[in-house]
């Protein structure tokens, strides 16, 4: 659970300076035992390094203003029952990271294809949210974060902060396209 932290330190180290896994945990609120989510780290990577911008399929609008009541409707019944689990009660740590997300004006609510993606990897870095078993062809679903830096074509290269750890790992498209969860930080 701490593959969303992971990814920023590595974006802080890369683009803003060295930092401690307490200084990540501080600014993204890591809890123990609580799945991390995307919105926190945008806002915390925004503070330090200009031009941040979140987009995902998830409308965080609707979560700002509805809350729990938009997840229930928005996701299938599996995948709420799991991410409430793993959240706070009601959701409602969840949406405040989404209130802040929302009032800096950095989400923007559309779906990521494969060409925005090309795109945007030009000249950013990004921060996306992927089915980490369908990446791994293995069954079942586990929310996770990796670093996508580089178009190679027809595979894209990303760093996996695991567990295990795949730095350097080249994923078909295709397949990435797969487990992509349509969420990404776009830091560049």
């Amino acid at each position: 659970m701490h593959c969303l932290q992971a990814a920023v330190m590595m974006m802080l180290n890369t683009l803003d300076g060295p930092v401690s896994w307490e200084e990540v945990n501080a600014m993204t609120k890591y809890e123990e035992g609580k799945y991390s989510w995307t919105p926190v780290a945008a806002v915390a990577l925004a503070e330090r390094i200009p031009g941040v911008k979140m987009m995902s399929n998830l409308d965080y609008h609707q979560l700002a203003d509805r809350g729990e009541e938009y997840l229930r409707e928005y996701w299938n019944p599996a995948w709420y029952q799991d991410q409430k689990q793993y959240a706070s009660a009601g959701f409602a740590r969840e949406q405040q990271f989404a209130k802040a997300l929302v009032a800096k004006s950095l989400f923007e609510h559309r779906r990521i294809t494969t060409d925005e993606i090309e795109r945007l990897v030009v000249n950013n870095l990004l921060i996306a949210v992927v089915n980490a078993n369908k990446l791994a062809g293995e069954p079942g679903a586990a929310g996770h974060f990796v670093v996508i830096y580089e178009d190679l074509g027809d595979a894209l290269e990303l760093h996996d902060p695991g567990l295990p750890p795949r730095p350097e790992w080249q994923v078909d498209k295709n397949a990435f396209m797969a487990a992509f969860q349509n969420e990404a930080i776009i830091v560049g």
